[in-house]
């Protein structure tokens, strides 16, 4: 049985975002909170449905590392992050 918290694999749409996010979010000012769409820009964003935008943030939540943000809120609906400083 999968974990609830299991993160699937990625889509090609979702790499392509994941990729793009990797670039830019080094690029950000510490300690300004952003959304994901914000940074990869809305041509990268735009073709990821609904469920793969959702789990595109579960994937970055599950790999701080790999992208140096971290998770920091919500408003609304809309995970809000930050570049990490660790």
């Amino acid at each position: 049985m999968k974990s609830r918290n299991a993160v699937q694999a990625l889509t090609p749409e979702m790499r392509t975002a994941a990729d793009e996010l990797k670039m830019k979010a080094p690029l950000q000012v510490p300690d300004v909170k952003f959304k994901i769409r914000d940074v990869i820009g809305e041509l990268v964003w735009q073709p990821l449905p609904r469920t793969s935008r959702h789990q595109l943030g579960k994937y970055v939540r599950a790999n701080i590392a790999e992208f140096g943000l971290v998770h920091v809120g919500r408003a609304g609906s809309i995970a809000l992050y930050k570049k990490s400083t660790v």
